[in-house]
């Protein structure tokens, strides 16, 4: 086995209640990333990592393979890599590779998936990660508020600005031995695939919610893989 997914979806949610089983069309926000995880091609298995008894059977009932998690790895700051490592724990054989899917990013693309894995392949990475570009101008307050930026002398217009890259939350790849000696999710060489905007929503308040809802009924490429 080369490569696993991992999707962690733990019953509780502060921002949004509930959140994982939301509803986004017609389906749970984490049924929508097992079937586009269960569509990408490089991944060999994928696992629903999960506290709370409907996610487990929304998990089973939509194809994907369920690790009960116990509860002290379900709570607010219960770190990502613990929960990965219990899951891989639970296989047979260690996979070279195991990849992050939150459910909170849900117009993720099998396809960027498997770019990502082919990435951490190619360059034998520590782990991948999925970057957004932004235009923005940034900045920190100084101690009497007032703003300093982060580039000085940056062009006012966005559209000449070098654009800067955040983290969008939509793929991690990480060396599973790595997860499971405990270095973390982002192990260095940390190569970076770009996304687009509308693959780097990520859903961690109603607000996000109902714009992603917007974003679905507009139309457009939004779906990531065809209805079984």
């Amino acid at each position: 086995m080369r490569c696993v997914g991992v999707i962690p979806a733990r019953g509780g949610s502060k921002g949004v209640p509930r959140k994982n089983l939301r509803m986004l069309g017609d389906e749970s926000l984490v049924a929508r990333c097992i079937r586009g995880a269960l569509a990408a091609r490089t991944l060999d298995k994928v696992l629903v990592s999960t506290d709370d008894d409907e996610i487990a059977r929304v998990g089973a009932a939509s194809g994907a393979e369920v690790v009960r998690r116990p509860p002290e790895l379900a709570t607010d700051d219960s770190p990502t890599d613990a929960t990965l490592a219990h899951a891989l724990a639970t296989l047979d054989v260690v996979p070279r590779w195991v990849v992050t899917l939150e459910p909170t990013a849900p117009f993720r693309r099998p396809d960027t998936i498997d770019r990502c894995v082919r990435t951490a392949d190619e360059h034998d990475a520590g782990s991948v990660v999925t970057v957004r570009a932004d235009t923005s101008s940034f900045g920190r307050l100084g101690a009497v508020g007032q703003f300093i930026p982060l580039e000085p002398g940056a062009p006012r217009r966005r559209q000449l600005r070098d654009p800067l890259y955040a983290e969008s939350g939509t793929v991690w790849v990480t060396r599973a031995a790595d997860v499971l000696a405990g270095a973390g999710v982002l192990v260095d060489p940390v190569y970076a695939v770009e996304v687009g905007p509308d693959e780097a929503t990520d859903i961690n308040t109603e607000l996000d919610l109902t714009i992603a809802r917007a974003v679905l009924g507009a139309g457009g490429n939004h779906d990531p893989v065809p209805h079984r």
